[in-house]
C-alpha cells in the first residue's frame, strides 16, 4: 500500500525516490494523507 501524499522534513532533496523505505531514510514521513471513498476504502 503507498499513500496518496506524504512529506518528510529533513531529507535529501538530490536524491531520486520511486518510494519511500524508511530503512534507507532513517525516518518516517512527517506526514501521511490517504484518500478514500465508500466504494474504495474496503
Amino acid at each position: 500500500m503507498s499513500p496518496d501524499i506524504f512529506v518528510a522534513c529533513g531529507v535529501r532533496k538530490d536524491k531520486p525516490r520511486d518510494l519511500w523505505k524508511m530503512c534507507e531514510e532513517g525516518k518516517a514521513p512527517d506526514f501521511i494523507l490517504e484518500v478514500t471513498s465508500k466504494s474504495t476504502r474496503d
